[in-house]
């Protein structure tokens, strides 16, 4: 007798009804069950020739119930063989290779298999997550030795005990290794040389380096001595030369700055919207003459400590920084300096305003 349709499926869990003529749910797999007509209208009669010609009716399955299996059902069967495929991946395989399949279906489907529920096409066989890949496979394909393998992340929280370090184990009364042996003997050298010049109050040769200059200027018959005051004297010479070289510069762009403030006074006789034009270049030449005083005081200052060396000291540095690698600003900067020592050595006090008159007069039109 032919399949009446509508019919509902045979899986109590999936129960869907069926309108089309097929031979499995097209939802879950299951075979289907006829129902009584009632909710639709019912198929047309056919003729008896008509009936007599259509193909017998599609065998069962292989199930003992009758019930047809759904087609990837084979491809299952070896994919849990070889343990190859999750979850995930079978639902992906299987969609890709019978695209005619309901996903839905294909679902109930391996949740039945893996619950052992309705696992009418592999009983007894069960099917389990691999103890190590985590993939589904049949429990009697697992060995036994990896039944018993941790999983690759079962060890993580576990904490790991720290090897001893491996060296040479000494036993009690076992001599230490030379080694350490050849650096107590030198230590222990070191100590003995340290008390012998300590109890006979001589001094270490290595530990009084730092005397050696005062020694050597004693037994040399004062020749070091006189070196210092020269080599003080030619360093504040170098001082006065740094101070004045920059308060030179300053006194070449004090003039620049105040043509520029001229300037903008006169655009703003024009027009009164110069005005910040003029109060910007205002505040510009200000800040470079406060900056001109604090150079001169501190030029005034380093050429009073170079007048308090003797003649032939100042002279001494004065001509090593003249035949030395200087510009030529720095050659007029040390004759200035020159100039200006010989009056404190002539008696006259310190002049702020003529020595800047001096600058002024060689500098503010000089170009470098």
């Amino acid at each position: 007798m032919s399949q009446e349709y509508p019919c509902s499926c045979s899986n109590s869990r999936c129960g869907r009804q069926i309108c089309g003529p097929v031979n499995f749910c097209p939802y879950c797999g299951a075979s289907l069950k006829s129902e009584h007509r009632g909710k639709f209208d019912p198929p047309a009669k056919e003729d008896k020739k008509e009936a007599n010609s259509k193909a017998p009716p599609t065998p069962p399955g292989p199930n003992d119930d009758g019930e047809s299996k759904p087609p990837y059902v084979e491809f299952v069967r070896k994919r849990l063989e070889e343990g190859v495929f999750d979850r995930k991946e079978f639902i992906a395989a299987i969609m890709q290779g019978f695209p005619e399949v309901n996903k839905g279906g294909v679902e109930t489907f391996l949740s039945d298999m893996e619950s052992g529920e309705n696992n009418a096409h592999f009983n007894p066989r069960q099917v389990i997550n691999h103890p190590t890949t985590g993939k589904l496979i049949f429990a009697d394909r697992v060995k036994p030795e990896e039944e018993t393998k941790p999983k690759p992340n079962s060890g993580l929280n576990q904490k790991i005990q720290p090897e001893p370090a491996q060296g040479p184990k000494l036993e009690p009364g076992s001599p230490l290794p030379k080694p350490r042996w050849k650096l107590i003997a030198a230590a222990l050298m070191v100590l003995v040389i340290i008390g012998y010049f300590l109890i006979n109050n001589h001094s270490i040769p290595f530990f009084s380096l730092g005397k050696w200059h005062t020694t050597s200027s004693l037994q040399s018959g004062g020749k070091s001595s006189s070196q210092g005051p020269r080599e003080a004297a030619r360093v504040a010479a170098l001082d006065a030369l740094r101070q004045g070289t920059l308060l030179s510069i300053s006194v070449s762009k004090v003039p620049k700055l105040e043509k520029v403030v001229q300037a903008a006074r006169k655009l703003l006789d024009i027009s009164q919207r110069y005005k910040a034009q003029v109060d910007s270049s205002e505040a510009v030449l200000n800040s470079a003459k406060k900056e001109q005083d604090k150079l001169l005081i501190s030029y005034v200052d380093k050429v009073i400590q170079l007048g308090q060396y003797s003649p032939s000291q100042i002279s001494y540095a004065l001509d090593s920084i003249k035949y030395g690698d200087i510009t030529n600003r720095e050659k007029i900067v040390a004759e200035l300096i020159s100039m200006h020592v010989r009056s404190l050595q002539n008696g006259a006090s310190p002049d702020p305003r003529r020595w800047l008159a001096d600058f002024t007069h060689r500098f503010s039109s000089y170009a470098d």
